[in-house]
């Protein structure tokens, strides 16, 4: 995401809009940035726009003036580094040390939630934000070149959820069958000999003259996943 914000920056862009849902993994696992709808050309002078982008990850200077840069951007990746390592959005940018943050992952996210844009991490340029020890251990250039394994590489697992969805389906079909074919037969059974007015007998629907054509109903037994002759019609 910072290589993703520094090519804007550099480019005289403002994203104004990064969040989780606006980040994307591709197929090798490397992040992308995703929905420019709301990127605006910045100046180096400091641009009044319009209220825009996602509230829980807005800065402050947003809010209160209207004024602001690409820092909101460095505000906004503040706040979803905090979420991924915390696995919460910041209350009004109030943060709270856990006891299982490093002091390093505190630091940069308390640095780039800054609430005063001009001592914000990032504002003086992507480079800052690079240098802070957090990112240490990263390899900037390997990165840009996607020399860097990711750590996580989406599975798509077509195939196997697909077989899984398929046999859900029709497990759940045959059962509905096999319920619906045994309240026929209970039915037929019991109105086979009904009488629907007085000295009149109604005769079964199915005579013995078709009786030869009826053939047995083969189901499919879903716990035993094996085809089975399970039920005759009783004519």
């Amino acid at each position: 995401m910072v290589l993703c914000l520094e090519y804007l920056h550099e480019h005289g862009w403002v994203y104004r809009d990064l969040k989780p849902s606006n980040v994307m993994l591709d197929v090798e696992g490397h992040a992308h940035l995703v929905d420019f709808g709301l990127c605006k050309r910045v100046e180096k002078r400091v641009r009044r726009w319009s209220t825009g982008g996602s509230v829980e990850y807005l800065s402050p200077e947003v809010f209160e003036s209207g004024k602001y840069d690409a820092s909101v951007d460095w505000w906004s990746l503040g706040v979803v580094l905090w979420e991924m390592l915390s696995g919460d959005v910041p209350t009004n940018g109030v943060l709270e040390k856990p006891w299982y943050m490093s002091m390093g992952a505190f630091n940069v996210c308390y640095r780039l939630m800054e609430r005063d844009a001009r001592r914000r991490l990032g504002a003086c340029g992507s480079e800052e934000v690079k240098r802070h020890p957090f990112f240490g251990s990263v390899d900037w250039e390997a990165m840009r070149e996607r020399r860097v394994k990711p750590p996580f590489v989406v599975q798509s697992g077509c195939d196997e959820v697909s077989n899984s969805l398929n046999e859900e389906v029709s497990n759940s079909l045959n059962e509905e069958v096999n319920n619906s074919l045994k309240q026929m037969t209970a039915s037929l059974n019991e109105n086979e000999n009904e009488v629907t007015f007085p000295n009149y007998a109604f005769p079964s629907p199915v005579s013995s003259q078709t009786h030869q054509f009826i053939r047995p109903v083969q189901c499919f037994d879903p716990h035993k996943h094996t085809n089975s002759l399970s039920s005759y019609w009783n004519l």
